[in-house]
């Protein structure tokens, strides 16, 4: 919403936009957010000349956040002060300390997570959080993690994360049979900073970002059983199994370019990152390489068109360093880790429906298109591409960040015939989460 104080213009002035001179700024409706921190993150130097597109474009800047409910900025004439403008920023705030109690379920694995984030902390959009996670009988990780992804208005990301994860997989043949489970054991702290390559100021968003991630990785003693039923089916050669303790380190130099805008359930514009550095070992120095793409546009005021796509590929003998593909996060009604290898691509089509929304409840429909491949090498993975189709229901709590229940169902067009649900929370790809 857009409130904003028009003063009178002559007739060889009304073909042009009007101009506020502002020489301060006033707040509204804030609890828990900082003053001092939101007058920094607006990034204006007063006095400064403003026109009503660029109040649009802050309340953009603002609402890309998340962490509020509503903004409207509007530019206030003060008292005894010819043509000098106060601008005026009324918010509503989300609820922003989650405690996560909450599970996911796709390509037939289940996810149980306990634990607790803050996306607001101090009232300063900074990220700290903990929780375990378990994932089907696995024995149960944890996380701990903190960032600030918007630091210098919106200039900055700096995070650093702990992991420690177990995992227990399910194994499938080129012919879609299973041939086995896989269970692993993985340790992996990792810092990330990345610096804007402008310095503008004000609404303006800054799209380009040069940094990198460095991944320090602990890649403990792996197993791998073979199905009781199955007694002819071997181990895959290309699976890695460790029988011994390997330390991994991976340094990243890594691109953005984002110009995504936010509000509530509706996304629109660009993220794009690449990845590509060195990966050293005791033994070996080795490389990986990922790209990663999101795009959104709104098709009128209710449609709303999301995709992702990603293509990575590494040279190392690793676990860790391997792409599973399923139904859990990657490409839904397939079974989790179906398809697996050092090389791999998939994406996600999706078109989102509003069908109706009230104060505290907002309801969306998705179709959508998921495609993935993966394998030892790109001719590998070319000969295992699996396209799946179906549709989905989400419904959202404006009030509280990221509380979205999500349910999908989705069917095979390409490969083995499967089918199955994806239950979650918040959206199954989104280029904006906490971590």
């Amino acid at each position: 919403m857009l409130a904003l104080w028009c003063p009178q213009a002559g007739a060889a002035d009304e073909a042009q936009e009007p101009r506020y001179h502002v020489v301060d700024v006033v707040f509204s409706g804030l609890a828990k957010t900082s003053p001092e921190w939101l007058s920094s993150y607006l990034d204006l130097r007063f006095p400064v000349d403003l026109t009503a597109a660029d109040l649009h474009d802050l309340e953009r800047k603002l609402m890309t956040t998340a962490v509020f409910t509503w903004v409207a900025v509007s530019a206030v004439p003060l008292q005894d002060r010819d043509h000098e403008f106060a601008l005026k920023v009324a918010v509503e705030e989300r609820w922003t300390l989650i405690p996560v109690v909450r599970g996911a379920y796709g390509g037939g694995i289940p996810l149980r997570v306990l634990g607790f984030y803050d996306v607001h902390l101090l009232g300063r959009l900074l990220t700290g959080g903990a929780e375990t996670r378990q994932y089907g009988s696995a024995p149960p990780g944890f996380l701990i993690y903190g960032r600030n992804p918007r630091a210098s208005a919106d200039r900055n990301y700096f995070g650093a994360e702990f992991w420690r994860e177990f995992r227990r997989r399910q194994v499938f043949g080129r012919n879609g049979t299973q041939v086995g489970e896989l269970s692993t054991d993985t340790g992996m702290a990792r810092i990330r900073a990345l610096l804007a390559l402008d310095d503008d100021h004000g609404a303006s968003l800054h799209k380009w970002r040069l940094g990198g991630d460095l991944e320090t990785v602990q890649e403990n003693p792996s197993r791998f059983e073979q199905l009781p039923t199955e007694p002819r089916l071997s181990q895959p050669q290309d699976l890695f199994v460790r029988s011994s303790k390997r330390h991994v380190i991976k340094l990243l130099p890594t691109l953005l370019f984002n110009d995504i805008l936010v509000d509530q359930l509706h996304y629109e514009g660009l993220r794009l990152r690449l990845r590509f550095g060195p990966v050293f070992t005791a033994d070996t120095i080795a490389s990986a390489g990922e790209f990663e793409g999101f795009y959104y546009a709104m098709l009128g005021s209710h449609w709303n068109f999301a995709s992702r796509a990603v293509i990575g590929a590494t040279t190392i003998n690793s676990l860790q360093s391997q792409y599973f593909l399923g139904g859990l996060d990657t490409v839904r009604g397939i079974p989790d880790g179906a398809l697996y290898g050092s090389h791999a691509a998939f994406a996600n089509l999706e078109l989102r429906h509003l069908e109706f929304k009230t104060k505290y409840l907002w309801l969306q429909t998705a179709t959508f298109l998921d495609v993935g491949e993966a394998g030892a090498s790109w001719d590998d993975a070319g000969t295992t591409m699996r396209v799946a189709a179906g549709v989905g229901f989400r419904a959202a709590v404006p009030q509280v960040y990221r509380l979205m229940f999500r349910l999908d169902y989705a069917w095979s067009l390409v490969g083995t015939q499967t089918r199955g649900v994806t239950i979650g929370l918040n959206q199954f790809f989104d280029s904006v989460t906490p971590l």
